[in-house]
């Protein structure tokens, strides 16, 4: 948590200094929170497997070839294949502003409208809770008692599934992304070795 705190307030320093006015705060709020949500090593960049996770949850596959060049694109002076949180609010404010409409952007803008969606919808079901726990304060017995307890122990395992999933999807990821790499490597030793072939018999040819 402390690892949090301190990187979320090194992206608060990034808005102040680099963006300040650009975007509103709820804005800020929802761009960091989301930027966060996928930052899993805590690196303060979005790494090609975060990136990738990032678009799987809207549905969307990407290669790791598409990440990378979508990585480049971003930020042609990167020397990592991962994208920083200043190239990650500039993007989403060229978008905002109608200068480019970026795929990375594109993405984050639809999670976070998802998100807010979700929020609205449960509101109504808060408020529902709310009274339905007054009463149920007022009803002291043990049955009710008993009922909490089950619904946080479910919640407490529903969390746990949720996040081994997530683990088994990165792991997949990154092993599908490894044999993406590894094809592409095969690819590129096969055409240089036919480069070469060819060179060979070409200088074969001159010299008879």
């Amino acid at each position: 948590r402390l690892r949090m705190t301190t990187l979320e307030n090194q992206l608060k320093v990034v808005e102040e200094v680099e963006y300040h006015g650009d975007f509103t705060p709820d804005e800020f709020k929802n761009y960091r929170d989301m930027f966060l949500k996928y930052d899993k090593n805590r690196s303060g960049s979005l790494e090609v497997v975060e990136l990738h996770e990032m678009f799987e949850d809207m549905n969307e596959t990407k290669t790791h070839s598409q990440l990378r060049q979508l990585i480049r694109e971003a930020d042609p002076s990167a020397t990592v294949e991962a994208i920083s949180y200043k190239s990650y609010l500039a993007l989403l404010l060229k978008d905002k502003k109608g200068m480019t409409k970026s795929a990375i952007g594109a993405v984050v803008v639809q999670l976070v409208q998802h998100v807010e969606a979700k929020q609205h919808s449960s509101s109504g079901i808060g408020r529902f809770a709310n009274v339905f726990e007054q009463r149920a304060a007022e009803q002291t017995n043990e049955g009710i008692d008993e009922k909490n307890i089950k619904m946080q122990r479910d919640a407490r395992k529903a969390e746990l599934d949720r996040k081994r999933e997530m683990d088994r999807r990165k792991k997949e990821t990154e092993e599908r992304l490894r044999r993406e790499e590894e094809e592409a490597a095969k690819k590129e030793a096969e055409r240089k070795a036919r480069v070469q072939a060819n060179l060979a018999r070409f200088k074969s040819n001159i010299n008879n």
